[in-house]
This record gives structure tokens, C-alpha cells and sequence, in this order.
């Protein structure tokens, strides 16, 4: 399917990522430098770069579509990873040498136009830079994101339901699925847009934040978040009822959906380096809040600096982590331990009631108290 532009192509029921659309955004001469290191033209002649070959003897030959292929007139039959070597475009040059499928293919190459390089080459694209918003500095403009829904896919189902988070729970939190998304500063007339790199892609937009709005691409490598949101945007402050019973203070979406699941009252930070206006949980003052991030050196700090914080503006607080052991399993957090150790996790998080330890024999301590202070981090 041929598309005049990319948003010709966005808008197509069902698609995603297609050599189409990453053609609409860069040359096909630039995704050959990537394999080849150099961008050929109609009338070169090279040694063939999938099989042994001394003799230069493939040339660059338009194919009935218009793409400049690599023709080995020498190797025709010949497979490699069960691709024809014979008559290769510069998406199957990459696929070969890299070893890996045309979907994955396709989605290195959008990641790294979206953050403005590919191996290093200059694309003569803006960059997306990190996006810095703050209602509090003078003369910083606010930015503007926009976005392109997509429907629901088995995908988004295979990725959720590993952490026990349904469709309806994500629509009712207002997690909403987009293949491509558009970002600009307040007062501008130019929109840049970017076409997500994984079918896993997602807007959060808590009912609390008004319009601004988080992307959240779990399986990126460069940009796992954008958006719009700063400090302030506190994640599920909505769904806090009056009740005494202690808040946890977590850093994501998907961490605080796991432990509402499990009968918690929580909340979330953008991250755990930020610390909101605390005006904004003044009416939750009176209540405890338990701070649990990750286990790892990074977590800890950032739940002591939190901790400690929070605890000198009145609020009463204390710290806790999963057991730093469980990092040797891949486990940092609570969405990780329920993916991965979900009979742990109940056990953890039962019932809106933590337990700090489990017997299997002996005790096992599975949630530590952060000290004052964490020595040889």
C-alpha cells in the first residue's frame, strides 16, 4: 500500500509501522547506510555483505516499486535467515545482518528518528528534546501534546494482563492507546510530530491534570515517556476515599494500578525524583503515607529524600522497599513482583494489609522499613 504522507497512513484502520511510513520520514538511501555504512546510488557495484564474496559484482537496481534494491545476480536461490539474498531492499539488508524480524526492523528505525538520530547518522530532523514544563518559571512556555488513537489490540492485552490490569480498568483510568503523538510550545504554529516505534504505546491522562497529559512507551529504549505533566500531576489523588487508612506513595501508573487491585488506598508520583506541591494533599494530612519505590540504590535515596521532605512539612510518613534480595530475580517493584511472583505478591500486598514477612519453614523478611539512613548506597 502506497501513502502520499504519514498522516495519509496513520489514519488506515488496523496499521502501524510500514516500510511505507518509515520511507515517508527519511530516504531509503539513509536505512541503507545503517547496514552498508555508505548511501548508494543507481551505479554502484560492491562485493555482495552476505555471503563471501571477492568479486564486486551486485548493483543497485530500482524493483517494479520503486525501492533500490541490491541485485546478486550470482546468488540467486541463496537464503539467509530465510530471506533471498538475491534481490535485497535496505529494510531486508538490515533484517539479515542484524538478525532480526521486519517488525522489530521497523521499530529500531522509528525509535531513532523520533529522537533525532540513526547509528549515529544526522537526519536533518529536530530532536526531540525533553520536553521541560513548569507553571512556575517565568517566561516558560508551556507545552502541547496531541495524539492519535488507535483501537485496542492483543498486544495491549498480552502486555497488561501480565500484571493483572484489564481493558476497563485502563479505560477507566483514562489510559488511552495511540500509534503516533504531536508535541508544540504555546504560541507556535508547528506541530512535530513522531509516529510511536512499538504497538505498546499509551497516553495517561489522570482526570486530576486537566490537559496535560504522560505518553508511555514500555518497550522503548530512548523514549519510555514524554509528555507535558510536571510535579504537580499526582497520579489517583480521584480515587482516595475518606477513609484513615494509610496511603502509599508509588512513581508509575502501572505500580498503583497492581496495589488498588490489591485493596490499597495510593497515590503516584511523575517519578521518583518529584515531589509535588504538598498543598495539593493538605485534606490528606492526617493520614499515614507509606513511600514505596524501587529496591534498587536509586529507589532508596529517592523514598529517603521523599521521606524525609514530606515528614518536615508535618506530614507523617515512613519508607519502605521490597526486600533488596528480590533484585537478584529481576523484582523491583510491586507490578514487577506481581508478573513475576504472583502467590508473593498476594502474600505482600493481601487484602489492603501489608506483611512484612512470610514463613515458607522459616521467616523471610519481603518488605524492609527504610533507617534514617541507608549505609553504602
Amino acid at each position: 500500500m502506497e501513502f502520499q504522507n504519514v498522516f495519509e497512513a496513520l489514519v488506515s484502520p488496523g496499521l502501524h509501522l510500514s516500510k511505507e511510513i518509515i520511507l515517508s520520514q527519511i530516504s531509503e538511501e539513509k536505512v541503507w547506510n545503517i547496514s552498508l555504512g555508505f548511501e548508494p546510488n543507481d551505479s554502484d557495484i560492491i562485493t555482495s555483505p552476505y555471503r563471501k564474496d571477492n568479486s564486486p559484482g551486485c548493483k543497485f537496481i530500482r524493483n517494479k516499486k520503486g525501492l533500490l534494491c541490491l541485485y546478486d545476480g550470482a546468488a540467486i536461490g541463496s537464503k539467509v535467515s530465510g530471506i533471498g539474498i538475491w534481490n535485497v531492499d535496505c529494510f531486508q539488508s538490515l533484517m539479515i545482518l542484524k538478525g532480526i524480524d521486519l517488525g522489530l526492523c521497523l521499530s529500531k528505525i522509528q525509535e531513532l528518528i523520533n529522537v533525532g538520530k540513526l547509528e549515529g547518522l544526522d537526519l536533518g530532523f529536530t530532536k526531540l528534546e525533553v520536553i521541560k514544563t513548569s507553571n512556575k518559571s517565568k517566561g516558560n512556555k508551556k507545552t502541547l501534546v496531541y495524539y492519535w488513537t488507535r483501537t485496542w489490540n492483543k498486544y495491549d492485552k498480552k502486555y497488561w494482563s501480565s500484571y493483572g490490569i484489564t481493558k476497563s480498568q485502563l479505560e477507566s483510568d483514562n489510559i488511552i492507546p495511540i500509534d503516533a503523538w504531536g508535541v508544540k510550545s504555546k504560541g507556535s504554529s508547528e506541530w512535530r510530530k513522531f509516529i510511536c516505534s512499538h504497538w505498546c504505546s499509551y497516553i495517561i491522562n489522570d482526570d486530576s491534570w486537566g490537559s496535560r497529559m504522560k505518553g508511555y512507551q514500555p518497550f522503548s529504549k530512548f523514549l519510555r515517556f514524554f509528555g507535558n505533566v510536571d510535579e504537580d500531576c499526582i497520579g489517583g489523588l480521584w480515587g482516595l476515599d475518606d477513609s484513615e487508612s494509610d496511603i502509599i506513595t508509588t512513581k508509575s501508573y502501572k505500580d498503583w494500578r497492581v496495589l488498588k487491585n490489591a485493596g490499597f488506598q495510593v497515590i503516584w508520583f511523575q517519578n521518583e525524583g518529584m515531589i509535588p506541591d504538598l498543598k495539593l494533599l493538605k485534606e490528606f494530612k492526617h493520614r499515614n503515607f507509606i513511600i514505596l519505590f524501587d529496591n534498587d540504590k536509586a529507589g532508596i535515596k529517592a523514598a529517603i529524600h521523599v521521606r524525609d521532605t514530606i515528614s518536615k512539612a508535618g506530614f507523617k510518613v515512613t519508607a519502605i522497599c521490597l526486600n533488596r534480595n528480590f533484585l537478584k530475580q529481576g523484582i523491583k517493584d510491586s507490578s514487577d513482583m506481581i508478573k513475576e511472583k504472583p502467590k508473593t505478591f498476594n502474600q505482600i500486598f493481601n487484602q489492603g494489609k501489608l506483611t512484612y514477612e512470610i514463613f515458607k519453614g522459616r521467616s523471610y523478611k519481603v518488605l524492609e522499613t527504610l533507617p534514617k539512613k541507608v549505609h553504602g548506597l
